[in-house]
């Protein structure tokens, strides 16, 4: 028998109110005393359950049965680590009762990909994958003429769109102005004495490409060609739908080692037997989606780009390393599963693209947040043709050879850590040297004590910027690299242990689960 989910009906079907079912549990935070007076124990499954029951009761962003959680990111950036969390809590214990928790969730969540719901991404495809919205997308405001029709589209890749409206004033002799005003950062920009003429100097398509980089709201314009300029008014701008691998990849990567697990253990096969094909095919339906987006680098390394012309802000840029490794944890997953080549073969491209990314600093992994081979990462130019430039909606950025060269930090450099282990463990192109010095950019460059003799971590691999509690609550998802070197786990869990964070992010779901694999298991 599969656990209910247990969620807000799930706590008024136990005769607990919903207020009831939360007051159990102390609200959010870092740092407050533990409501009964004794600290937790970070690698006991109470503490986990207790994780795992608040979120579900509550209204955290993310709940497996939220039919739009991610268009926010909710599936993605919550429920995926509620999922790790459930496999690792199998892991440490055998106990099918956190594979029946993620068959509740994971059935939920098949149930409300964009295809199922009836909903498109930016070209109107309906696709077996979960698309997002604002904050991650390009903002969009169309700009009618006086006749209804659709005369120019006002497109920005600075964010939130929700919060970007459009004014359009008209001056004489048929010209207009157009005001850009963003109320969440406050900037305002204003373009006058604009035409609809494309043979105009004052074309404003044009006007408002030339001035892109130094306008304050990263905007673009777009003609529809019905030749008119656009009526008076005030045009709110909203989030234009799209598909991120790196959301595909975190919400599929655990429901792939679901299937992992049950083909691993004959014992399991009568419980969940039925639901393993079903859940494989939906995982590499979702993997497909992104299948346009993959590029070969050359030297056997490949990647992930935006294509030119999707809604995300850096169209046309080869993805963030995390978010090709993030749908590349998938990858491995399917590689083992299935023995297709082309799974394996993207895999060991992937890998030989973090490994040429990667340098290290006294035996410590330092990588970029950005490949070196995304145009963002050393900054460009605008061609001065849209047609020509690298992305639609960011025409440039930066300068050349002064771009975005960032260093990875510790919540999404787990990504690349989880990725690396996998590959690793089913030798796609990672070795054991390569997770010896991602332990070590852990325990010798992350690792560290505040100022407050608490443990933390600092904010990025190169052992720089104080730590937010947003990113030192994610270092047990380094976990994987405490199979090279335990200090990893003992570092993790004296952040937990010190800081006492009370329940409510899905990601408290897979640092936990991890604190009580290892001690569990090592």
């Amino acid at each position: 028998m599969v656990a209910p989910v247990l969620s807000r009906r799930s706590a008024l079907t136990l005769g607990l109110g919903a207020s009831a079912a939360i007051a159990t549990l102390p609200a959010t935070g870092v740092g407050r005393a533990h409501a009964a007076g004794a600290p937790r124990d970070y690698t006991s499954r109470g503490v986990f359950d207790s994780y795992d029951e608040f979120f579900h009761a509550g209204d955290i962003n993310g709940q497996p049965d939220q039919e739009n959680a991610n268009e926010t990111g909710g599936y993605a950036w919550a429920q995926s680590y509620v999922l790790d969390g459930f496999a690792a809590m199998y892991r440490a214990y055998g106990d099918p009762v956190y594979l029946d928790r993620m068959v509740t969730n994971i059935d939920l969540i098949l149930e409300r990909t964009d295809a199922a719901r009836g909903v498109t991404d930016y070209r109107g495809e309906s696709l077996p994958a979960w698309r997002a919205m604002g904050p991650y997308t390009v903002g969009s405001a169309p700009l009618l003429d006086d006749a209804g029709d659709v005369a120019f589209e006002y497109r920005t890749s600075r964010g939130p769109a929700d919060v970007t409206s459009v004014e359009v004033r008209h001056e004489a002799d048929g010209l207009f102005a157009l005001v850009v005003r963003n109320s969440a950062r406050g900037t305002t920009d204003e373009f006058t004495g604009l035409s609809a003429d494309p043979a105009s100097a004052r074309y404003a398509v044009a006007v408002v490409y030339d001035a892109f980089g130094t306008a304050a709201n990263n905007s673009t314009l777009h003609d529809l060609g019905t030749g008119a300029r656009p009526a008076a008014g005030v045009y709110a701008a909203t989030a234009l739908p799209a598909i991120f691998a790196v959301h595909t990849g975190m919400v599929t990567a655990p429901i792939a080692a679901f299937v992992g697990i049950v083909r691993g253990e004959g014992r399991l096969q009568r419980r969940y037997g039925g639901r393993v094909a079903r859940y494989l095919r939906a995982v590499e339906a979702a993997v497909a989606v992104h299948d346009h987006e993959w590029v070969d680098l050359g030297a056997g390394r490949g990647t992930y780009r935006w294509p030119k012309g999707m809604t995300v802000p850096y169209d046309g840029n080869d993805q963030p390393v995390n978010q090709s490794l993030g749908l590349g944890r998938t990858l491995c997953e399917l590689a083992h599963l299935t023995r297709r080549r082309r799974y394996a073969d993207r895999v060991r491209a992937l890998a030989k693209l973090l490994r040429s990314e990667i340098w290290t600093e006294d035996g410590a992994a330092q990588w970029h947040y950005w490949p070196s081979t995304a145009s963002i990462f050393s900054g460009y130019a605008a061609t001065g043709d849209p047609a020509s430039d690298v992305s639609l909606h960011n025409p440039s950025y930066g300068t050349p050879g002064n771009g975005a060269d960032q260093i990875e930090d510790t919540s999404h450099g787990a990504i690349s850590v989880q990725f690396a282990a996998a590959a690793h463990r089913y030798r796609l192109g990672i070795g054991e040297a390569d997770l010896r010095a991602l332990a070590r950019t852990f325990t010798h460059k992350l690792a560290t004590t505040g100022a407050d003799g608490l443990a933390t971590v600092f904010t990025r691999v190169n052992g720089t910027g104080v730590a937010p509690s947003g990113q030192y609550l994610q270092a047990p998802r380094w976990i994987d690299a405490a199979e090279w070197d335990p200090a990893v786990f003992e570092h993790a869990l004296a952040i937990y242990s010190d800081h006492q964070p009370e329940p409510g992010l899905g990601s408290g779901l897979a640092s936990i689960g991890n604190l009580n694999w290892f001690a569990a298991t090592h």
